[in-house]
């Protein structure tokens, strides 16, 4: 039994090591297709969209039971609150004109995180009326879109280093992004489980419990890519290539958004 036992240890410790391995020779070589993608940039694409997808179904019962919004109003909210998405050039704007303590990117993705953190919660917590979830989840999307921008150009400057791999850049964050929704399905079966209302969680308490992955990116945000300012305002009449990569991912953002139905 000892002998067994110890075969059992040691098998376990050489088979964790060796899966260990394994996970990071993979990783090694995906970052090096993907021009060197940073791990930090992969995990806030993975928060993002967990932060997108973890409470759909709590909104729904939010809006009708909790907040008594009719249908006819929801046709309205839906479409209301899809507008931030067409503002994405002044989000550009703000970004990469007004840098704050040195920082453009960061210090804006940091705002735009605890910004959509806060709306969550606030929404879980104090808005009880159709007025407030039209005005809520309208500051809630500028937040979200604005850090969704912001991610979109740091992956636009790690395409740019590489343009052969640009495609592999883009299938890591896109698996990385679907990673996110998965998960956040699975978190919605245990929450939601199939079972007759049994252990039913209420939609206020799932708010809550999202405004956790947009605080995580908070933390993340010093790791995001950017060019370093050095406090000095550009010339005028100069862009730099981040504030094009910027502008150029805005404008096919927002053709892609206003093209949907």
């Amino acid at each position: 039994r000892l002998g067994l036992r110890l075969g059992l240890r040691l098998g376990l410790r050489l088979g964790l090591r060796l899966g260990v391995s394994m996970i990071v020779r993979a990783l090694r070589a995906v970052r090096a297709r993907a021009n060197g993608v940073g791990l930090a940039l992969l995990a806030m694409y993975f928060l993002n969209a967990l932060t997108l997808s973890l409470p759909l179904t709590a909104y729904r019962d939010w809006l009708i039971n909790d907040v008594g919004m009719s249908s006819k109003q929801q046709n309205n909210y839906f479409a209301f609150i899809f507008v931030p998405n067409a503002l994405k050039p002044l989000y550009a704007v703000i970004a990469e004109r007004y840098p704050i303590v040195g920082s453009g990117r960061r210090f804006w993705l940091f705002v735009a995180a605890v910004g959509t953190a806060f709306t969550y919660l606030l929404q879980a917590a104090l808005i009880h009326t159709v007025p407030g979830a039209f005005i809520s989840t309208f500051a809630l999307q500028i937040f979200y879109t604005f850090s969704e921008l912001l991610l979109g150009a740091a992956l636009m400057d790690v395409a740019h280093r590489d343009m052969s791999n640009a495609g592999a850049v883009q299938a890591t964050t896109t698996g990385t992004r679907y990673l996110g929704s998965l998960a956040a399905a699975l978190i919605t079966l245990v929450l939601y489980p199939c079972r007759g209302g049994a252990g039913y969680v209420k939609p206020r308490a799932v708010l809550a419990i999202t405004a956790l992955s947009p605080l995580c990116v908070a933390i993340l945000a010093p790791l995001l890519p950017e060019e370093e300012f050095d406090g000095a305002e550009a010339p005028a009449d100069s862009e730099s290539d981040e504030e094009t990569s910027l502008v150029s991912f805005t404008e096919e953002e927002t053709k892609v958004s206003t093209s949907k139905p």
